[in-house]
């Protein structure tokens, strides 16, 4: 995700939500995704057209007029008789700085050779989410192939065999079981052949997080991760700054 500004020496990230009103919630975080301040407030009571927000009053002056520089946030207004203020939401440009993940699927392997596919009819801002929802929905309806769209970034998710295959940006990694891994891990010291092919997998571990190998140039690092999300990043050479601070293992 981008940063929107950097504000007191701190990368701030925007975190769209919802109020019980049905009004667009903005939250400001850090970037470990915990909460700095939120930019709005709910005024239930006032009327409000659907691209105005009511700003926090606690927001300090400063960080708002940085927050207008990015064009996200455009022509701030004082309502008379009250010390609130109201600014509009450039939605268009918000896009760039909140993730919005959605799903397409596959039928068959046919259709999704010829590009046909249909769309499940629901948004993500959370990465995990989509991706319990993906695999929840090959499970039941044993689609083909499953792909989730954020922007312009695209991850397929395709069950093949036994293990799922992931794809984002041309490169590849594989979700395989623990036994899989550490047999990966243990024939690769033994100089044995792999179990598998790939270069890069990861596997869920019961009580410690998700742990990756990559084998890519041949000597077999491992890395241990909180979050699925965390592992595949690192599997792609992905904003690296942003991981868990792991110690890093060379086999």
């Amino acid at each position: 995700m981008k940063s929107i500004v950097n504000y007191q020496d701190k990368d701030l990230y925007l975190e769209l939500g919802e109020y019980p009103s049905g009004r667009l919630a903005i939250l400001l975080n850090n970037k470990n995704g915990e909460l700095w301040d939120d930019l709005t407030i709910n005024l239930p009571h006032k009327k409000l057209d659907d691209n105005y927000i009511f700003v926090n009053p606690n927001i300090q002056n400063d960080l708002l007029d940085k927050l207008c520089e990015t064009g996200v946030f455009l022509n701030l207004y004082r309502v008379e008789d009250y010390d609130y203020r109201m600014i509009i939401v450039n939605k268009d440009v918000l896009k760039q700085y909140v993730d919005d993940y959605r799903i397409e699927m596959w039928e068959t392997e046919e259709d999704r050779d010829q590009g046909f596919a249909t769309s499940y009819d629901e948004h993500f801002n959370n990465f995990g989410d989509a991706l319990k929802m993906a695999r929840s929905l090959y499970g039941d309806d044993e689609l083909a192939s499953i792909m989730i769209m954020n922007h312009d970034e695209s991850l397929y998710c395709r069950d093949k065999d036994t293990f799922e295959t992931f794809y984002l940006n041309n490169d590849k990694f594989s979700k395989v079981p623990q036994s899989i891994l550490d047999e990966y891990i243990d024939n690769w010291m033994d100089h044995k052949d792999l179990p598998i092919k790939e270069d890069k997998i990861y596997s869920n571990q019961i009580s410690s997080g998700f742990i990756a190998v990559d084998n890519s140039t041949d000597e077999c690092y491992v890395e241990e991760f909180e979050t699925e999300e965390q592992a595949q990043k690192w599997l792609l050479g992905k904003e690296r700054e942003e991981l868990i601070e792991v110690e890093g293992t060379v086999l």
